[in-house]
C-alpha cells in the first residue's frame, strides 16, 4: 500500500508526480490540503474531512466530497468526517452555496494583452483572414458574454468608459501609441499581468530613469546596497504583504522584518504614478457616474435594502407674505443638485468635486461600479512585512516561517512567486532591443536572480 501526500509546498512537478502515480493504483492513500479540492482529476472511493479548518466552508466542502466515487467503478462514494463537531458537519452538509454571479472581467493589463494579441495577428501580412477574425472573436466576446451581465446589466456600458479610460493611462508611459499598438515595454508589463498594479509602476521607474538610478554598477560590480534597495523596490511592487500589528514592536535576532522604506527618489517617482493614475479614474468615474444620472435619473434608491425614496404627501409650508410652497420645492431651490455624488453621501457635505480616491469609493452613487481592485494605485504608506528582503539577506528558511509569521508552504509559494517575477523581468529586458548584454540595469537583475535563486533551491532543496 503506497502513502503519499500532496499539498501547496510542493513542486508542480512533484504534484504531479503524487495525481500520476495515484491514477495508476500504486498509491492508495492521499494525504492532502485544499489543493486537491478543485481542478485536479483524482477520483476515489472514500474521502476523509480530518480537522477544522477556519477554510473550510461548504463550498470547499462539496469540491472535497466530489471526489469520492470513481466514475464506472462505484455506485456511491463514501465522505467520513473526523475530529468536527455536529454542528459544522450539519453546516458544511447543508450550508448554502454562494451565488455565481460574475466579476469585473477588465483590468488594465487584460486590455493591453487584447490590443497585444490584435495587434500580433493584424501586424503581420502572412496571417489569414480567419485568424483575424478569430483574435476579434476572442476579445469581443470576452467584453461581451460576461456572467457578470445577467445580475448587473447596466455594467456593460461601464465596461466601455473603463476600456477608454486605462488606454488613456496606457499612453502615459509610452505602452501604447497613437494608433493604439503597442510598445517594446509591453511584454513586461503582460507577462506580470498577475501582479497589477506593479507592473505598471515598474515601466513608470524605468521611463524615468529611476530604475537606472538604481541599478548603479561600481567597478563592474554590483554592490550589496544597490542589491537591497532593488530588493525593497521589487517588494514594494510585487510581494505587498501587509505586516500583522502585533509584529510591529516585537525584536528579532535573526530577521529584519519591517520592509525599509523605499529610496526617497523612487518614493517620488511612484507617487506621480499614482497622482496620474487617480487623476485618470477620477475622471473615469465621472464619466461612469454622469451617464447613469442621464440614463436612469437620479440616485434615490438605497443600495442595500433596494428602498426608494419618493415623495407621497406633499408637506405645505406656510409662511406670511408667500406663495404656499411644499417643503420639497423649498429645499430643492436652495441645495446645489448631485449627479456623481450619491444622494445619501451628499447628506454629509459630500459633492461632485474630488469625489474619488482610494478609501472614498462608496461615496459615488450606488449604480456606479466602484471596486477599488479595478484602479490600479500602489499602497505606499502601508507597513509591509518585508520576507522577500529579508530572505535575501540570510537566507534561512526556518527563520522566514517563524519571525515573518508565514504558514509553512506559503513561505515556499510566496518566494517561489517573488522569484519567478525576477526571472520574468531579467528575460524580458534581455530581449530589449534598446539594452546591450553590459546594461547596468540588465547586469543588476541577472546578478540578483541568481543571488536569489541560489539562496531560494539552497534553502529549500528544490529544482
Amino acid at each position: 500500500m503506497g502513502v503519499g501526500m500532496h499539498f501547496g509546498g510542493m513542486s508542480a512537478p512533484e504534484r504531479s508526480a503524487v495525481e500520476m502515480l495515484f491514477r495508476m493504483k500504486m498509491l492508495n492513500i492521499v494525504i492532502a490540503t485544499g489543493t486537491l479540492a478543485l481542478g485536479i482529476h483524482m477520483p476515489c472511493k472514500t474521502v476523509v474531512i480530518a480537522g477544522d479548518s477556519v477554510y473550510l466552508n461548504p463550498l470547499e466542502f462539496q469540491q472535497m466530497s466530489g471526489r469520492a466515487g470513481r466514475r464506472g467503478f462505484d455506485i456511491t462514494g463514501n465522505v467520513i468526517f473526523m475530529g468536527l463537531n455536529d454542528r459544522k458537519m450539519k453546516s458544511l452538509i447543508i450550508g448554502d452555496l454562494p451565488k455565481m454571479i460574475g466579476n469585473f472581467p477588465l483590468s488594465v493589463t487584460m486590455i493591453l494583452r487584447m490590443l497585444l494579441l490584435v495587434n500580433s495577428i493584424t501586424s503581420r501580412g502572412l496571417v489569414t483572414e480567419e485568424s483575424t477574425r478569430s483574435a476579434f472573436s476572442r476579445c469581443l466576446t470576452l467584453l461581451n458574454c460576461c456572467l457578470v451581465y445577467e445580475t448587473i446589466p447596466e455594467l456593460k456600458s461601464q465596461m466601455k468608459h473603463f476600456f477608454a479610460f486605462s488606454v488613456q493611462l496606457l499612453m502615459l508611459p509610452g505602452l501604447l501609441d497613437d494608433a493604439g499598438k503597442p510598445q517594446f515595454l509591453t511584454g513586461i508589463v503582460t507577462h506580470l499581468n498577475y501582479h497589477e498594479p506593479g507592473n505598471l509602476a515598474f515601466v513608470f521607474l524605468m521611463k524615468s530613469g529611476a530604475l537606472r538610478k538604481l541599478c548603479q554598477i561600481t567597478d563592474g560590480k554590483v554592490s550589496l546596497e544597490t542589491q537591497m534597495n532593488l530588493i525593497i523596490v521589487l517588494s514594494y511592487l510585487f510581494a505587498p504583504l501587509k505586516l500583522h500589528a502585533n509584529a510591529v514592536n516585537k525584536q528579532y535576532y535573526n530577521s529584519k522584518v519591517i520592509l525599509p522604506p523605499l529610496p526617497n527618489y523612487v518614493r517620488e517617482v511612484l507617487e506621480d504614478y499614482n497622482e496620474q493614475v487617480l487623476y485618470i479614474f477620477d475622471n473615469y468615474f465621472k464619466s461612469v457616474a454622469d451617464h447613469c444620472f442621464k440614463s436612469m435619473g437620479e440616485d434615490n434608491v438605497l443600495p442595500m435594502s433596494k428602498t426608494k425614496f419618493e415623495p407621497k404627501t406633499p408637506f405645505n409650508l406656510q409662511t406670511e407674505g408667500c406663495d404656499t410652497k411644499t417643503l420639497e420645492q423649498q429645499i430643492s431651490e436652495n441645495s446645489e443638485q448631485r449627479t456623481i455624488c450619491s444622494s445619501f453621501a451628499a447628506l454629509s457635505g459630500q459633492t461632485d468635486e474630488q469625489l474619488y480616491s482610494h478609501r472614498t469609493a462608496s461615496n459615488i452613487r450606488h449604480d456606479v461600479f466602484t471596486d477599488v481592485k479595478i484602479v490600479p494605485l500602489l499602497e505606499l504608506d502601508e507597513v509591509y512585512n518585508g520576507y522577500a528582503w529579508d530572505f535575501y539577506t540570510h537566507g534561512i528558511a526556518a527563520a522566514m516561517q517563524r519571525d515573518n509569521n508565514l504558514r509553512q508552504g506559503d513561505d515556499f509559494a510566496k518566494l517561489l512567486d517573488f522569484l519567478l517575477v525576477l526571472q520574468c523581468i531579467e528575460t524580458s529586458l534581455s530581449e530589449l532591443e534598446p539594452l546591450k548584454e553590459d546594461d547596468a540595469i540588465l547586469k543588476t537583475f541577472k546578478f540578483v536572480t541568481e543571488e536569489f535563486n541560489e539562496k531560494f533551491y539552497k534553502a529549500y532543496g528544490k529544482k
